[in-house]
């Protein structure tokens, strides 16, 4: 019978288990959070900063510490200071792109420029665009706390090599993500070493946004265990263990519940496209004409006014 969180092998999987983590760490002392099987270490927070193209990952170590995912710092003795480091981290890097001319643009431009760039002025689209390449983090995350769990430390512990392979799959009404990489070995008291080949799945429940790890397990470069997710959703090169009781997507012959979207429209398009949406919106006496039209709508809402 196939299990949803049965072991790769005694040595290369452990079991999680799903927890409502902010619940949690309202209520319990750090002193209760530090034993290695608490729940909280099964599970990675994820923090998604609006307006923002990065995403920050948050684990719990054996020691009770919260370690950050890319570095910020830490390890750090609570949630509340990892997330501080978060918002010092960005604050900088908005300080770091403030113009002192955006103070002399409309309403309109303003707009537009929030559309289309984010707080540190990084496009959102086309070919400038960001590369989505946060989730080496996570994978980072999940690598060292396979080190963790098979206690290899020092000049034990596997380094991330590279990342060779991602997919995300969509199954009962849970997000998984499949992962190939490879991680570099060292050979004893040997400067030198070896490359390996990894799978991992993490997974979480529509709706929420911490990840809980599946299975963490090395695995041999022919190995092939089915994968309907990953071959349905243009990733039929991707490795799994051949025990495919190992993972928990991809069992379901499926597809993803949505397209892609073109990351590289044309730019003048685009601002011409928003300029016609906000036309009007400088207008010193907008509000006045919008409230005229809809006497019994607020009109605070519909121009983005704070309200009371």
């Amino acid at each position: 019978m196939f299990h949803p969180r049965r072991s790769c092998s005694a040595l290369h999987h452990r079991k999680y288990q799903s927890l409502t983590v902010h619940n949690l760490c309202s209520i319990t002392p750090l002193t209760a959070l530090c034993h290695p099987h608490h729940p909280l270490f099964l599970k990675f927070l994820a923090r998604y900063p609006r307006n923002w193209y990065l995403v920050f990952y948050i684990r719990m170590d054996r020691g009770g510490y919260f370690c950050m995912y890319p570095n910020l710092g830490g390890p750090f003795q609570s949630i509340h200071e990892a997330d501080d480091a978060i918002e010092r981290y960005l604050d900088e890097l908005r300080h770091k792109a403030m113009c002192k001319d955006q103070v002399k643009l409309s309403v309109v431009d303003r707009m537009i420029l929030n559309c289309k760039f984010y707080l540190d002025g990084t496009p959102k689209r086309g070919p400038n665009s960001p590369t989505k390449d946060e989730k080496i983090y996570m994978v980072q995350a999940v690598l060292h706390q396979y080190n963790e769990d098979n206690n290899l430390f020092g000049n034990h512990a596997h380094e991330l090599e590279a990342l060779v392979g991602k997919q995300w799959i969509c199954e009962n009404h849970r997000w998984y993500f499949h992962f190939n990489f490879t991680i570099k070995e060292k050979e004893g008291n040997d400067k030198s070493s070896t490359s390996n080949l990894f799978f991992a799945e993490v997974s979480h429940m529509q709706g929420e946004k911490d990840w809980e790890v599946n299975c963490c397990c090395m695995i041999k470069r022919d190995e092939n265990g089915h994968c309907y997710g990953c071959r349905n959703n243009g990733s039929p090169g991707m490795k799994h263990p051949n025990n495919t009781g190992a993972y928990t997507g991809g069992h379901l012959d499926g597809y993803l519940p949505f397209g892609c979207v073109d990351d590289n429209s044309d730019d003048e398009y685009d601002e011409e496209r928003l300029r016609a949406m906000f036309e009007g919106m400088d207008d010193p006496n907008f509000r006045d004409r919008i409230r005229r039209l809809a006497p019994k709508c607020s009109a605070k809402r519909i121009v983005g006014e704070p309200t009371a």
